[in-house]
């Protein structure tokens, strides 16, 4: 948007909403695609800019990675959640691309996530918090989203449930990094920190997965935290263990027997589901 090019995209748009009304009273198949075309465009323009914008004003990393994601979760949110918003000038005949148009901005969006796992989350001038990194809240923005569109596709369920696992990792490595003083690459998982971090927090993860299958007689669901607890303790036994004569390795081992004795008296195994739905 520097200098005429914010002139050459005002004059796009304008010849881009003309060519989308002269479409409108058509029978032509590129109708579709002209249109989520012309949407797409406006988000991946705005995800060049903003963080340039927000590189001159001196933010850091996590600032721009969010200015870059942002336009993409709200052309994705729009679609899923208020599409009459940019249903014009087709209106109702919105609703035969509609699809087409999430998956675009869902698939860039998914990208976004992915590559944000892998971000240090500086938020530079202000000190790193938890849950409130703009790439933590891009990426949880996007699970509520997704957590949102589920009650309508109820596929994304293992895919969302895994991916909160997984941001919920990575959230924790980021804050010994930070808070720490843990170097941020591949090094870190050779740390007593880190390695304690990820026991407690897959434990925790475990057990309420456990518990809530149990409560909620949802076999699947306490399954899942039976195997997730199993993984621990092979952690524990594989890796866990070396860190034994440190606070930390000590503690990794008593949290997981805390946790297990817990998950014992309040987490019996359910029924199966056809026992249950009987």
């Amino acid at each position: 948007l520097a200098g005429l090019g914010a002139v050459a995209w005002v004059v796009d748009r304008v010849v881009g909403w003309r060519v989308l009304t002269v479409l409108r009273d058509t029978d032509s198949r590129l109708r579709g695609w002209t249109h989520v075309g012309w949407l797409a465009s406006i988000a991946l323009v705005l995800s060049f800019s903003l963080p340039r914008l927000a590189q001159q004003a001196g933010l850091g990393e996590a600032w721009r990675f969010a200015a870059a994601a942002l336009p993409w979760l709200a052309l994705s949110a729009t679609s899923w959640l208020r599409p009459a918003r940019i249903a014009a000038p087709f209106g109702e005949d919105f609703v035969r691309w509609r699809g087409n148009l999430r998956a675009v901005a869902s698939i860039a969006f998914a990208g976004f996530f992915v590559v944000g796992l892998g971000g240090e989350g500086r938020m530079s001038p202000l000190p790193y918090v938890p849950l409130l990194d703009p790439v933590e809240l891009v990426q949880l923005g996007a699970l509520l989203l997704a957590l949102r569109v589920s009650a309508e596709a109820a596929s994304l369920r293992l895919p969302l449930a895994g991916a909160a696992f997984v941001l919920a990792t990575s959230i924790v490595l980021r804050a010994t990094h930070h808070w720490g003083g843990v170097p941020w690459s591949p090094s870190m998982f050779s740390t007593g920190l880190v390695q304690t971090s990820l026991t407690v927090l897959w434990s925790v993860i475990g057990m309420a997965a456990w518990v809530a299958g149990s409560r909620r007689q949802r076999r699947a669901l306490w399954t899942i935290g039976a195997v997730l607890m199993g993984v621990v303790l092979a952690k524990l036994v594989l890796v866990d263990r070396q860190y034994l004569g440190n606070l930390l390795g000590i503690g990794s081992f008593i949290a997981f027997g805390l946790l297990c004795t817990a998950v014992g008296y309040f987490a019996p195994v359910p029924p199966r589901d056809e026992e249950a739905t009987a």
